[in-house]
């Protein structure tokens, strides 16, 4: 038999001769030569090993495609890549949401002015803006009002069933919790003399809680002072007759309270009696200027009707009886105090008695108490949203104030407020009798 190719090796400690085939010869030298490519890798030194120390991005500038070296590492890059060229599109819908929601913002800047425009004051002679007067006044109306206090609409709970044990099946009750919000004031002056008139809101109507018992009162005695000088209800000594539907005219009847049938929610004298008083029907009308008696005002009504009340409205041309006849602005109450002393003037005994009541009208801390040497006719108006007063006050000029705010609660801040206004109204009456003497209109 042929053998290959064999060469002789003396190997071991023998130094025995062994015969190698070529095929083992190769697989010998490959292994050295591995060997010593492994250890070429080791000893290189770090600073110069090619292309491994480059970034990832200039990797790919140099890369081979022929090598499986970059093959490998293609397949991370092209993921790296790909997910860059994914982001825009992500990003876009981000960029878009902003532009959907910027009309909404804009919407909102838009309706914010009408939320919290705060109009100019309304005069007559426009030279009274300039004077520093009207800038006191105007400030205090415009900017200074002091926040008022309402329970949080969000802290309301509304009322659970009670369980089958007889508990609320929403647990304990939460606290009502309190916000400060802007208080609401409209405001009026009228010179009685000269004309002039400085208004703030003044035409806005809103509910005037008390204030409405002037124009009611007085329609009534104008009603009664109508009857009376009537030749047709005399007899032929000059005696009142009061016969049939007339009989409402006889002032001197007398009235007794039942509290329960009469009694009403509200301000008053007469409820709080310990025994039901007795009182004739002109003390009742009495009672309705000097106490605000909201029994003697409704029983007064139960007795004369609305003609009077919704016939004088309507001639004056009062905006408020449009939306409720409990609702007056303070252009209306200027209108109804105007006429009003006109008729004080006049010097009747129901206007007397009229004025008399307001003179010494219940609750003077609003209006009247800043006046310590001057007569003043008002009629406060206290409610829920309302705290109001109106006045006739009798300077050698005399002029009307109506003040209506929203401050409910009637505490010190409130009546401070009233006084600052008072005073800056006094100011700017003295200003403008010194600058405009003219005789009224």
């Amino acid at each position: 038999m042929t053998q290959g190719p064999s060469f002789i090796f003396f190997i071991g400690k023998r130094g025995e001769r062994v015969k190698l085939k070529a095929k083992d010869i190769v697989l010998t030298a490959v292994f050295l030569l591995a060997a010593v490519a492994a250890l070429f890798l080791i000893l290189w030194p770090e600073g110069e090993t090619p292309e491994r120390s480059l970034p990832l991005t200039n990797e790919t500038e140099t890369r081979q495609p022929a090598e499986p070296d970059t093959v490998t590492v293609d397949e991370p890059e092209e993921s790296e890549t790909e997910a860059p060229e994914t982001e825009p599109p992500e990003t876009e819908p981000a960029d878009s949401e902003p532009e959907e929601t910027e009309p909404e913002e804009t919407e909102a800047e838009e309706t914010e002015p009408e939320e919290i425009h705060i109009p100019e004051l309304s005069v007559r002679t426009e030279t009274i803006r300039q004077t520093a007067e009207f800038e006191g006044l105007e400030t205090l109306l415009r900017w200074s009002a002091p926040l008022r206090w309402i329970a949080d609409p969000s802290s309301y709970v509304q009322q659970a069933p009670e369980t089958a044990d007889g508990e609320d099946a929403a647990g304990p009750a939460q606290e009502d919790r309190f916000i400060q919000v802007p208080a609401k004031v409209s405001y009026l002056y009228y010179n009685l003399i000269t004309g002039e008139e400085i208004g703030f809101r003044a035409d806005e109507v809103r509910y005037a809680a008390s204030l409405v018992k002037v124009p009611f009162i007085y329609s009534l005695l104008r009603e009664i002072e109508a009857f009376e000088a009537d030749p047709a209800n005399r007899d032929e000594f000059g005696t009142l007759i009061y016969e049939g539907e007339n009989r409402k005219y006889d002032l001197s009847e007398e009235w007794t309270y039942d509290p329960l049938t009469m009694e009403v929610e509200g301000s008053g004298k007469i409820f709080e009696e310990e025994e039901p008083p007795t009182l004739t029907w002109e003390e009742l009308i009495q009672y309705a200027i000097l106490y605000s008696d909201n029994v003697a005002v409704d029983q007064l009504r139960q007795r004369f009707g609305y003609a009077s009340y919704n016939s004088l409205l309507w001639r004056l041309g009062v905006q408020g009886i449009a939306t409720g006849d409990m609702n007056l602005s303070p252009h209306d109450c200027m209108l109804i105090l105007r006429e009003v002393y006109d008729w004080f003037e006049g010097g009747s005994k129901y206007a007397l008695m009229m004025k008399d009541c307001m003179i010494h009208s219940k609750y003077p801390e609003m209006i009247q108490c800043h006046y310590p040497t001057t007569t003043v006719c008002h009629k406060y108006g206290w409610d829920i949203d309302a705290y109001h007063d109106m006045a006739i006050v009798y300077d050698e000029v005399p002029y009307l104030i109506v003040i209506m705010t929203d401050y409910d609660d009637g505490d010190v801040t409130a009546r401070n407020y009233f006084a600052g206004l008072v005073w800056e109204t006094q100011k700017i009456h003295r200003k403008i009798c010194e600058e405009n003497p003219a005789e009224r209109e």
